[in-house]
């Protein structure tokens, strides 16, 4: 959670925000991409994403990048209401510390406790740390707790008239299999990208027709 930290702290600002349409989105936890709002959640042809959050690394420092189109950005800069008596200038600062000083930071601590007492009882015994998968949507956790620094990545926040997405796990995500063009590594900014479309009942024909190679193949001689 602690890489999907901005993500989260985005999805706030939306929940807030009185200039967008909707706050009902679609998140693409794969590729940290926020889809862009819809007054119902259902699968659209033309679908465009409004923020999609990157990691790399640059000059031997890991940092983020935060792609936000315009209605987001207006989002982020609003003024918070002023019957909310928060010292916030921008709503995009007032849920950063909603979120990063509340309820992410109750998780990191209680993530670090465990870590650390799993590590501490697998000293001696030779084998590895006895830890589980985490409950996030990356295979492994990044253990990270600070009270003065929640979040250790430097971010950069960039607006954008257009944000790319993966257009398959979009589908995967709207269970819209029949509309994917089989290529996880494709984006697109909006809808499906110019590749053909492969549909389920294409998928399951070529898979039947595939001839068995090895099937009858005999084993392999021994010199």
């Amino acid at each position: 959670r602690k890489l999907e930290m901005p993500v989260r702290v985005l999805l706030e600002v939306i929940n807030q925000a009185s200039n967008l349409p909707s706050n009902q989105v679609v998140i693409l936890w794969r590729t940290l991409t926020v889809m862009s709002p819809q007054t119902e959640r259902v699968f659209n042809e033309a679908a465009t994403a409004c923020a999609r959050l990157h990691y790399f690394e640059e000059n031997h420092v890991f940092q983020g990048l935060l792609e936000v189109d315009e209605s987001i950005h207006e989002a982020m800069s609003s003024t918070p209401p002023a019957d909310w008596n928060v010292e916030e200038p921008s709503l995009w600062a007032w849920a950063w510390n909603h979120i990063a000083f509340g309820v992410q930071h109750e998780m990191d601590l209680a993530e670090k406790s465990l870590f650390l007492e799993k590590a501490k009882a697998s000293k001696g015994d030779g084998k590895g740390v006895s830890l589980g998968k985490s409950k996030r949507h990356y295979s492994a956790p990044l253990i990270y707790s600070s009270d003065m620094d929640p979040f250790p990545v430097p971010l950069t926040i960039r607006k954008v008239s257009s944000i790319a997405f993966v257009w398959d796990e979009y589908c995967d995500k709207m269970k819209e299999g029949d509309w994917k063009c089989g290529d996880y590594k494709m984006a697109t900014y909006i809808g499906r990208p110019g590749a053909s479309p492969v549909t389920a009942a294409q998928q399951r024909e070529a898979t039947s027709q595939t001839p068995a190679v090895f099937a009858k193949s005999p084993p392999p001689r021994h010199s």
